[in-house]
């Protein structure tokens, strides 16, 4: 977890827009723990949720 209330937001906002299951939702899904992983290096949940993310493309068949 992070100690940084903005890369948690980013986190949250992340996990909102996954939640939907869009391609369009899931790019900002992604753009969204990028952003939290820039802001804290060490925030790995945030790294493993863009990955997740990315899975998800692939296994839907979606052209980034």
């Amino acid at each position: 977890m992070t100690r940084d209330p903005i890369a948690y937001d980013h986190y949250l906002r992340g996990n909102h827009y996954l939640a939907q299951r869009t391609a369009r939702a899931v790019r900002l899904a992604i753009a969204e723990y990028d952003s939290a992983a820039v802001r804290d290096s060490r925030f790995t949940e945030a790294r493993a949720r863009q990955a997740y993310g990315y899975a998800l493309f692939l296994y839907y068949g979606v052209a980034l």
